[in-house]
């Protein structure tokens, strides 16, 4: 399966520093692993793996602050660990989504409005 890069009009694949539009987001390679990835898909970027260089520098925040500001839902499906304290801790707002393949799947929600 080849992976489409997303842009402002296209849906797919944000990895760090792949395309000037992940770098806008502040998805960069200096400040995130190469494990990093997420997906665009309408007005929704799912952060499906987030790892970043330097913890506790807010890295991970201007990206989100970056997607809600361009009017972007951000969901973050099954976090474990930091993530989750940071979910919590942030004003996501739980939810479930039926993944492609039918299973329940935990997805936290921030947006704009809420």
């Amino acid at each position: 399966m080849k992976l489409i890069p997303a842009n402002e009009k296209k849906d797919g694949i944000i990895l760090p520093g792949a395309t000037e539009y992940a770098r806008s987001l502040g998805v960069t390679k200096d400040r995130f692993s190469k494990k990093t990835f997420l997906w665009k898909l309408g007005d929704e970027v799912y952060f499906s793996f987030v790892e970043t260089t330097n913890e506790g520098q807010g890295y991970f925040r201007e990206v989100v602050e970056n997607c809600l500001s361009r009017g972007y839902t951000v969901k973050i499906p099954s976090p474990i660990g930091r993530m989750q304290q940071i979910v919590e801790k942030n004003g996501y707002k739980y939810t479930e989504e039926v993944s492609k393949i039918g299973d329940l799947v935990e997805v936290w929600v921030k947006r704009d409005d809420f």
